[in-house]
This record gives structure tokens, C-alpha cells and sequence, in this order.
């Protein structure tokens, strides 16, 4: 499923032949296919076409984005205060209910 998905979305494919990939990533009308298919169990030929692929140059790094301030005790980051990630007896609003 994620070969299609990936087709579908016009990212490139490069898999390993197991399983259903091979049927899944097809072939062109002039059958060629429209990824690369590698040998199961080669990790150096998949590390080569996917070196291949990539925007780009091989051991070059890229700066990642700088991450978020951790986040307060007792709240997830990006929830703001809703109570996410605490006791549900803790968070505003909420009742006990008592048998």
C-alpha cells in the first residue's frame, strides 16, 4: 500500500523485492518500471539507489529545524493547556464520579 500511496503521490520509489512490491510498483506501458527494485537482502545495492535519488550529494548533512523549547511538566507540547498527558482527575473541569 505505502508503494502506491507513494506512486500516486509522484515520490519516488526504492524498495526491496518481497512480498507483493514488485506488483504493487508495476511497470510503465514501455515496461519500465516506475521505481527501483532491488535484491532482498542487499542493503549496499538499496543504499545506492537510494543515494541515487536523493536531492542530495551523498555525505553532505542538512541543518534539521531547530527544535521547541521543551515542553511544561504535565503538558504535551502543542496542547496548550488542555490537560493532554495528565490524569484525567486532574484536569480542569473534570468530575469524580462517586459509587
Amino acid at each position: 500500500m505505502v508503494v502506491t500511496e507513494a506512486l500516486a503521490h509522484g515520490l519516488p520509489v526504492v524498495a526491496s523485492d518481497v512480498g507483493g512490491v514488485a506488483e504493487a510498483l508495476g511497470r510503465a506501458p514501455d515496461g519500465a518500471r516506475p521505481g527501483a527494485l532491488v535484491a532482498a537482502g542487499d542493503p549496499a545495492a538499496l543504499a545506492g539507489h537510494c543515494a541515487a535519488r536523493s536531492p542530495t550529494p551523498a555525505g553532505a548533512r542538512t541543518s534539521a529545524p531547530p527544535r521547541s523549547p521543551a515542553a511544561p511538566a504535565g503538558r504535551l507540547a502543542g496542547h496548550g493547556g488542555s490537560g493532554a498527558g495528565r490524569p484525567a482527575a486532574s484536569r480542569p473541569g473534570h468530575r469524580r464520579r462517586h459509587r
